[in-house]
């Protein structure tokens, strides 16, 4: 009898990190049923009662991601109906940045990863992986491992016959992120390099991602993509990334891209550690134009991304094995 895996994660919504990790986990999975347990992008996500669907499912895998946030629950992630099924944990985040924390979130959460169903727990990096272990108390080690986009099958990559910066925004751009892309596409100029911006999103995400952008910087050229191979190839051609979005900076990284980020946090942060890398990791705000032109002649350390990319494919193996075992 074919397995049948339900895969727990914003999948469906267009978010190239989020699809990249599910492509990740049907090719790791294999010959098995594999398939989201959302069957709606809103509330309530199903359309069958959640006892029912976890019924028709041997074993979950939920990750990866920021699924754990300190001030909500979320009834798709955490749903108490999972804990009937064997449930592996696997390259969370934790949203790190929210200032606030509820006391019955952080019990709801203790409930659900002290569950004798939940067999193993890890999370994309060390400080997600402390906060789990020191606030949630699970009854199973929680392993750090680099993100689980370092485990995805990247495309042939041609080299671009033109230098291009691209620049990735977030759905709707600040009033700082468009004084910076002016900034850049100036610089950009004066470097030798075209520019464009990128809308990092697949489906109905890029189309709304890409009227956003489209209205806030009418004068900037703007590319989309229908695939998430043509996503990773257009990061992969680029001659130097500006991202708001992590996974942009992960990809980079993995084709040899330099990149900056367009916002701080600790994820990013946590990135440019493992890489050994700092440059991923500075907020291109802080960079002037002789610091960006250093950037530019800087790439990824190829054996510190190779290292990453070996240990999350063991991990997304390791868990796809564990739940397909269960």
């Amino acid at each position: 009898m074919t397995p049948r895996i339900g895969l727990v994660g914003f999948f469906g919504w267009g978010n190239f990190g989020d699809e990249v990790m599910l492509q990740c986990w049907r090719r790791a999975l294999g010959s098995a049923s594999a398939e989201p347990v959302n069957a709606l992008t809103q509330r309530p996500y199903f359309d069958r009662p959640v006892a029912a669907v976890a019924r028709d499912v041997d074993a979950l895998i939920i990750g990866g991601g920021d699924l754990l946030h300190t001030d909500s629950i979320s009834s798709l992630y955490w749903n108490r109906a999972w804990l009937e099924k064997p449930i592996i944990i696997s390259g969370i985040g934790v949203a790190l940045e929210q200032p606030r924390e509820r006391h019955d979130v952080i019990e709801r959460l203790r409930v659900f990863f002290s569950s004798p169903s939940v067999r193993s727990i890890s999370a994309r990096d060390s400080a997600s992986a402390s906060w789990i272990r020191e606030r949630l108390v699970p009854a199973v080690e929680v392993q750090a491992i680099p993100d689980l986009a370092f485990a995805a099958e990247m495309p042939a990559v041609t080299p671009p016959s033109s230098d291009v910066m691209r620049i990735v925004l977030r759905k709707t751009p600040s009033e700082r992120d468009i004084q910076e892309v002016r900034r850049l596409r100036s610089w950009a100029e004066s470097a030798g390099l075209d520019s464009e911006l990128l809308i990092l999103a697949i489906g109905e995400e890029a189309a709304r991602e890409a009227a956003a952008v489209r209205s806030a910087i009418p004068e900037v050229p703007l590319r989309t993509e229908p695939s998430l191979q043509e996503l990773m190839r257009a990061i992969s051609t680029s001659r130097l990334l500006v991202t708001a979005k992590f996974h942009g900076a992960v990809i980079a990284a993995r084709a040899g891209v330099p990149s900056v980020s367009l916002r701080a946090t600790h994820k990013i942060e946590a990135l440019a550690r493992l890489l050994e890398h700092p440059d991923i990791a500075l907020p291109v705000h802080d960079a002037d134009d002789g610091r960006l032109r250093d950037i530019l002649q800087r790439r990824p350390p190829r054996d510190a991304v190779m290292r990453a990319e070996h240990a999350a494919a063991r991990a997304v193996d390791r868990a796809a094995a564990q739940a397909l075992a269960s």
